[in-house]
């Protein structure tokens, strides 16, 4: 009889043990993972929002009543969401299912617990549009009693390689795929935005799960530049650099946009221009016929800011003397449209130039050249068009890939879900966080004054 006893005990013991574990694993997540997608605990129902004590809120809905799905703890329920609207003056916030357009608001109080990622503690106003909480709350008010950002998300910081197709809601990030839901959250400056509102100019934080995104936010946006009297350098080059960046001819290089960390874009300048450009504290260089403009500017988020090229002062710039080494020998040069002899060095002013290389069997090249001393030497190899029936080249080093200047964050646990791996591979100039917007190719052809310069393109 006490044989039979024991292992029946040793049972009943092992079965408590299980369902304690696995109610504590459901009050801390409270979320259900499948294999690809969430099924999502706190999905809000389509017909359950009501008023809460009669409250009302301007502009939104009242508070969102959670489905019998949610996960419960005596007299809590649990919620993950996405924030997208903080109210610390009337203290509410506004989360998103992540799966949905679904929104549920929550008040909280003094006495409402606020973590970080690693279970710390912090303030109401240090969670932030974005971000992807845990919320433990009263069903009967909504109050909340905790607020954690969950450490089962990563975030990808300083994002500017990136492709949506809205179509397939699918956004590319440096070569890798990853899903959106039509209802996905993205944010600017505290708001709400749309695809629309975005371009390749801005810079984005991207929040996630697995292959999932669950919020965008634009970190750093784009504003306009207008050129007004600009008749003098139309046909000419604009150049757009970060401020502060040093003097724009110091050196001599086969330049590219974001080769360098301070040249943003290059653009040939045409009438009544409309330039979009990164916001920020900028320097504005305009070439054209051996003449050179400059001026500073702040460009301010989704603004216009007039720049009249007929109050600029205008500067004579010197020439310089290039030297091209081309191989192959019987490519044809064609400098700012002009096919060009360059058996002997080439006299071309200070200032930008559009270069582009012609050979039978082989790759076209586009860049511009950026002339800042006076000789400088310029040595290019093209890359030889691929044979019939061989796979053709993964792409020229002018493409300008940009690489991730991304921080990630992920959860140290075995049950979290890091990103796929994105390769961060460095530009051909080894610059981080540089970005070719248009204008392909970059190598440095440092040093001033008579001596020559060189560069070296490989693999073009």
């Amino acid at each position: 009889m006490r044989k039979a006893l024991i292992p029946a005990c040793l049972v009943a013991i092992l079965t408590m043990l299980g369902f304690y574990l696995i109610a504590n694993e459901y009050r801390r997540t409270g979320i259900k993972k499948g294999q690809s997608d969430l099924e999502y605990a706190g999905s809000l129902s389509e017909d359950t929002y009501g008023d809460a004590e009669g409250a009302e809120y301007p502009g939104q809905q009242p508070y969102g009543e959670l489905t019998e799905g949610a996960a419960e703890n005596g007299s809590l329920t649990f919620f993950t969401g996405v924030l997208v609207a903080a109210d610390h003056e009337g203290r509410f916030l506004t989360l998103k299912d992540p799966g949905s357009d679904k929104e549920a608001f929550f008040s909280y109080d003094g006495t409402t617990e606020f973590l970080n990622r690693f279970g710390e503690g912090i303030t109401a106003r240090e969670v932030e549009p974005g971000e992807v909480l845990n919320a433990a709350f009263s069903a009967e008010d909504n109050a909340l009693k905790r607020v954690e950002k969950s450490n089962e998300i990563w975030t990808l910081s300083g994002v500017r390689d990136f492709e949506a197709d809205e179509k397939k809601n699918i956004l590319t990030i440096a070569g890798r795929a990853y899903r959106f839901t039509e209802d996905l959250f993205i944010c600017s400056e505290g708001e709400q935005a749309e695809w629309m509102d975005l371009t390749g100019l801005d810079t984005l934080t991207v929040r996630g799960l697995d292959r999932d995104i669950y919020s965008i936010v634009v970190e750093k946006g784009h504003g306009y530049i207008r050129l007004t009297n600009d008749s003098y350098f139309v046909g000419g080059y604009i150049e757009i650099r970060n401020k502060g960046a040093g003097e724009a001819y110091a050196e001599g290089s086969v330049s590219g946009e974001g080769t360098d960390g301070r040249t943003e874009m290059i653009r040939q300048i045409t009438e009544d221009m409309l330039l979009p450009v990164p916001e920020g504290e900028l320097n504005v260089r305009l070439t054209n016929k051996g003449y050179l403009g400059q001026e500073d500017l702040t460009v301010v988020r989704n603004k216009e800011t007039i720049l009249d090229l007929g109050k600029i002062k205008i500067e004579e710039v010197a020439i310089g003397h290039v030297e091209f080494n081309i191989e192959p020998g019987y490519a044809q040069l064609f400098i700012d449209g002009e096919l060009t002899d360059y058996e002997e060095r080439v006299p071309l002013e200070y200032g930008i130039h559009n270069i582009k290389l012609e050979a039978a069997g082989y790759e076209p090249v586009t860049t511009s050249l950026k002339i800042g001393s006076e000789y400088a030497n310029v040595d290019i190899e093209m890359d030889k068009l691929p044979e019939e029936g061989q796979q053709g080249s993964s792409g020229s080093p002018f493409s300008g890939t940009r690489t991730l200047s991304d921080t990630y964050t992920g959860s140290s646990s075995g049950s979290s879900s890091a990103p796929p791996q994105i390769s961060s591979a460095s530009s051909t100039q080894g610059s981080t966080g540089s970005t070719s917007q248009g204008i392909p190719g970059s190598s440095s052809l440092s040093g001033t004054g008579s001596s020559a310069q060189s560069v070296t393109i490989p693999g073009i």
